[in-house]
């Protein structure tokens, strides 16, 4: 996952330290540049010490498309509004409450990796963000196509319980489909992600509980655990209004 960080100070070295700490892991993470309006002296140190460039306007990050991820750790909510405002569709955003959650699991790591008290605070911490602070649907997927977690807001769209979700094959649970998505209809996001182990975007046409057709901008991306790829994290976020709107405005210009 290709990571920009915008923000200055601590927040910004403490991320910074963060995900160096966990690039070799998880699902694979790049980090592209660091936005620092401040200059601040200890991030920008941080950042060239790493190999990371640095730059003092956000906005150079906005249109970029190897940008997957942007780490807002400024806790301006103008700063956050306006690069939601203006990211690309395929860029996701996090804020710096987001952000606290992530440092939070990576402290509790290193203080008591395995301890039964630290795993449970770590869980708690790794539902929250998926319910609470991501609010497009998420899928967690096994190489064979099993969904091993799904969070709220995909099981809200879709009627269903998360036990009526896990386990199934996400084809089937997304697209009511018995095989996988065929290239000639639907790039399989998954198929592409295991295949070049890297980040794909595409878009598909997923039906809700009431099996009306909803289009989606996919973004997947690959699970590392210790003997390598896993699987697949899949965010789908819901563009069907601007599909809509695009087709109004095409057949008025006709």
């Amino acid at each position: 996952m290709n990571i920009a960080i915008v923000g200055s100070g601590d927040r910004c070295v403490q991320m910074l330290d963060f995900l160096n700490s966990n690039r070799s892991g998880g699902i694979g993470i790049r980090i592209q540049g660091v936005a620092d309006a401040q200059g601040d002296p200890a991030c920008r140190l941080a950042a060239e010490q790493s190999g990371i460039p640095v730059c003092s306007d956000y906005s150079a990050f906005l249109a970029r498309e190897d940008i997957d991820l942007i780490i807002d750790v400024s806790a301006d909510p103008k700063t956050f509004q306006d690069i939601l405002t203006h990211k690309k569709k395929t860029t996701r955003i996090m804020n710096y409450q987001t952000a606290r959650l992530f440092l939070d699991m990576c402290r509790i790591h290193e203080q008591q990796p395995s301890a039964p008290d630290s795993i449970l605070r770590a869980s708690s911490i790794y539902k929250t963000v998926m319910n609470d602070f991501i609010h497009e649907d998420v899928l967690v997927i096994a190489s064979n196509y099993q969904i091993l977690d799904a969070n709220d807001a995909l099981l809200k769209r879709l009627g269903r319980t998360r036990e009526e979700v896990i386990g199934h094959n996400c084809f089937e649970v997304t697209h009511h489909y018995t095989s996988p998505c065929a290239v000639g209809n639907c790039q399989c996001p998954l198929k592409e992600t295991l295949a070049t182990q890297k980040p794909f975007t595409t878009t598909h046409v997923h039906l809700d509980k009431e099996k009306r057709e909803h289009h989606v901008a996919i973004s997947c991306y690959p699970l590392m655990g210790p003997k390598g790829l896993v699987g697949a994290i899949e965010i789908s976020k819901d563009i069907t209004r601007d599909i809509l709107m695009q087709r109004s405005l095409m057949q008025q210009e006709k």
